[in-house]
């Protein structure tokens, strides 16, 4: 992810996304900047787990995402929990969180590391 004041190096940052058209926008604007970066993006579930009630349940997955540039990559492992509710058109996401658990990220990468 970069920044307006730091286009050249991938800067991670939080982003409280209210709704999913914020989070549709964010992911949109990410996905410019990683294309104008000609960057290479992957994501492995390493685990999942779901608990599934009468009207709500949760999922938490473990995952690792790669940020390629050029040929270096940076790992980032994750873990994501959603929460679903069962409304009359099915089951719907209430809520999703994400965290970075662990970064490896050599020196020197980014744009400038092409």
């Amino acid at each position: 992810m970069t920044s307006a004041s730091s286009a050249s190096k991938p800067v991670a940052s939080a982003f409280p996304a209210r709704s999913g058209e914020e989070w549709e926008a964010w992911f949109r604007r990410l996905s410019a900047e990683l294309d104008t970066m000609e960057a290479d993006t992957d994501s492995i579930v390493t685990d999942d787990r779901a608990v599934i009630g009468n009207d709500v349940g949760y999922s938490v997955l473990e995952l690792t995402q790669t940020l390629a540039i050029g040929d270096r990559a940076a790992t980032f492992d994750c873990i994501a929990t959603i929460v679903w509710k069962l409304t009359p058109l099915g089951w719907r996401r209430a809520r999703w969180h994400g965290s970075p658990i662990r970064a490896d990220v050599p020196d020197g990468f980014g744009p400038a590391a092409r």
